[in-house]
């Protein structure tokens, strides 16, 4: 049976990180929250993250839907920026103050 997610693993900006694991109890809802966020922003619009070194910043696999990973990942490739850079900027502006 064919799986309709993919386990994508990030690393998070320590800003990013702590904006969202300060709105989720469980880790599951941390999943979902990013799931939320990347179906919710424009990803051919949002400012990918700067320059960053995450290499000392743990990994976290959060499973995404098909649809969601291939769109994330034709944006970076169109953008020439990595599918952690969308992510983190995705969730810097999701909760940007408005």
């Amino acid at each position: 049976m064919l799986s309709s997610t993919v386990l994508f693993p990030i690393r998070l900006k320590e800003e990013a990180d702590a904006m969202v694991r300060r709105r989720t109890k469980r880790k599951g809802d941390l999943v979902v929250l990013i799931t939320q966020i990347l179906e919710s922003v424009d990803l051919s619009n949002v400012q990918a993250a700067g320059p960053m070194d995450v290499r000392d910043r743990p990994q976290t696999s959060v499973k995404l839907p098909k649809l969601l990973h291939s769109k994330l990942k034709k944006t970076a490739l169109a953008r020439s920026v990595s599918m952690n850079a969308l992510v983190n900027g995705a969730i810097l502006q999701h909760f940007a103050p408005k």
